[in-house]
């Protein structure tokens, strides 16, 4: 009861402070980030192995069992499954919440090279890929050569794994990004047999001389007395012709070359993955935000930044088939249109059904403020706007207002029925609710 009287004894402090509440809260409301869902999801690392030649079997028994048991040794470890299929080995490693997600994925590693000496020896290296909410990508974007230029799908690629790429990662609030599509650009050698008999060699002498040639080699130190020099053997393509020119073997009449044995251009090699963005072949980009980010804010950031990546590529058709910006802008939407027709409605029934319109007006000024007020102590507290919490306000301030409907209703009798002051009837009819 004192500190309901203190409270009406002071209507200008508490005025004030909600007034100002309320400017915290309209501000906090244009500011507080926004996802679809709240991150919910237990931390989990996946280790994929790619196992050359070996069928599901060899798999599973050489490579996924033995992983699955020494991470299965891992502390905070809830559950771990595998899959095995001919030549890839993903077991993936389910942690408790109280696990963070970076030291999942550094404990994961530790224990992969406890056992690396045991797995097969060529094996290419496990792939550790941590998931959480932030993995699935915030947006796509399609990459297309224009009609008429002079670009293909694999320098698509080949820009898009190179250039674009970094770009992107530089872009605020973008944590990863992913391109894929089937069309990485290869070198592709056709040998011809008659021609290759002709000067007594084989596909593995070719083999051979292609790793031989294709490298950057250091080959030592020279030190003199004022100075001291590098040697460097380089020997890494850069063009076609240098793979043309590349010397298999010294006869009588000269060098052999790899043009007078096969054929060399530029190709593909045979696709396992393909994407397609309006029916049409393309390159995709996945773009991820971070674990501690928010989805709105890189998909606001990525689609501000590409008007300047279409300048910079006048040759690419830039597209984003995909997004998660315009679902979680929708319901977030709808769910701030629920909480507008929950005033509408209330302010409504309170006129039809109570014929008070005091009470009416009041609620029509208090639920707008009761609002504001959740808002601000949602930003201050560092609250997003999601489903689940948008669902929270709108029930909780339906409840908080039938309550005040209770307490203004006693109020009104204590002071029509019983007679007492307007001071008394506010201080005894809200404490006769609360108790």
């Amino acid at each position: 009861m004192k500190l309901i009287d203190g409270y009406l004894q002071r209507p200008h402090l508490v005025m004030s402070v909600i007034m100002l509440a309320a400017v915290v809260g309209f501000v906090g409301w244009q500011h507080i980030p926004v996802n679809l869902f709240p991150d919910s999801e237990r931390p989990q690392v996946t280790v994929v192995t790619v196992y050359p030649g070996a069928d599901a079997t060899d798999v599973e028994a050489d490579v996924s069992r033995p992983i699955e048991k020494e991470l299965s040794s891992i502390e905070d470890v809830r559950r771990v499954t595998s899959i095995s299929k001919d030549e890839v080995s993903a077991v993936t490693v389910e942690f408790e919440y109280r696990k963070g997600l970076e030291a999942a994925a550094t404990d994961t590693s530790n224990a992969l090279s406890r056992i690396s000496a045991s797995l097969p020896r060529n094996i290419q290296p496990p792939m550790i890929f941590k998931i959480s909410s932030a993995t699935p990508s915030v947006i796509t974007l399609a990459l297309q050569p224009r009609p008429g230029s002079p670009l293909d799908l694999s320098m698509v690629r080949q820009l898009a794994d190179n250039q674009i790429k970094e770009r992107l990662l530089n872009v605020p609030n973008v944590a990863n990004v992913e391109v894929f599509g089937g069309w990485q650009p290869v070198v592709r050698i056709d040998v011809d047999p008659v021609r290759m008999a002709r000067y007594s060699l084989t596909p593995q002498a070719i083999q051979t001389a292609l790793e031989a040639f294709n490298s950057n080699r250091p080959l030592g130190l020279i030190i003199s007395s004022r100075t001291q020099y590098l040697l460097k053997q380089q020997g890494e393509f850069g063009s076609l012709a240098d793979v043309r020119n590349i010397v298999l073997a010294h006869v009588g009449g000269g060098d052999v070359h790899l043009r007078d044995v096969a054929s060399v251009e530029r190709s593909i090699p045979v696709q396992q993955s393909a994407y397609q963005a309006n029916g049409t072949p393309a390159i995709a980009i996945n773009i991820e935000r971070s674990p501690s980010g928010h989805t709105l804010d890189t998909f606001n950031s990525v689609i501000a930044y590409l008007p300047k990546l279409q300048r910079d590529y006048p040759n690419l058709k830039i597209s984003v088939p995909d997004n998660q910006g315009d679902l979680i802008k929708l319901s977030v939407s709808n769910m701030q249109n629920a909480l507008r027709d929950a005033i509408v409605m209330t302010v409504l029934v309170i006129f039809l059904f109570l014929a008070d319109i005091p009470m009416m007006v009041l609620a029509a000024i208090s639920i707008p403020f009761t609002y504001l007020l959740t808002f601000a102590v949602m930003w201050l507290l560092g609250y997003e706007f999601n489903i689940v919490t948008l669902t929270a306000v709108i029930v909780a301030v339906g409840m908080l207002l039938d309550d005040a409907i209770v307490v203004l209703e006693n109020i009104e009798r204590h002071y029509n029925s019983l007679g007492e002051s307007v001071h008394d009837s506010a201080v005894g009819g809200t404490e006769e609710v609360m108790l």
